[in-house]
């Protein structure tokens, strides 16, 4: 009877750790994009070279509205470039960043998607399936 109730002790353990290490594994997606922009991004757009003006390693992207300036800048920057990430691109949108906010030049993010040297018709389907639109600009 001893041996099957410390039986039961220890699957019970065991399950225990199983679920605490597979919830402490797993990267939120904040955390799976905040690597990527690290890795590709905030290389040149950090805070000593500020390439462009942008500074994307110390910003939080668990709070993507909070710091609406900088990641609309940036979805300027992934929406033209064969780089950008459709997963950041669409992580950004469900955090707060506005797909039709104008840059300096008066350019929406497809904008910026259709004018790009490389363009990338993926990113382009992307930006118009989650409701980006042409400025008037370009219209």
């Amino acid at each position: 009877m001893k041996s099957i109730a410390w039986g039961l002790v220890v699957a019970l353990v065991l399950a225990t750790i199983s679920a605490m290490t597979a919830v402490l594994t797993a990267q939120s997606p904040a955390a799976t994009h905040h690597a990527t922009i690290q890795q590709y991004c905030a290389t040149c757009h950090n805070a000593r070279l500020k390439t462009g003006g942008l500074s994307l390693d110390a910003v939080d992207l668990a709070k993507v509205s909070r710091d609406a300036a900088v990641w609309d800048s940036a979805m300027h920057l992934a929406s033209s470039t064969n780089q950008g990430s459709p997963s950041i691109i669409r992580f950004l949108v469900q955090h707060g960043a506005n797909l039709n906010i104008t840059n300096k030049a008066g350019r929406t993010q497809l904008d910026a998607a259709m004018r790009a040297r490389d363009k990338n018709d993926e990113t382009i389907a992307l930006l118009k399936s989650l409701g980006a639109e042409l400025s008037q600009a370009a219209r």
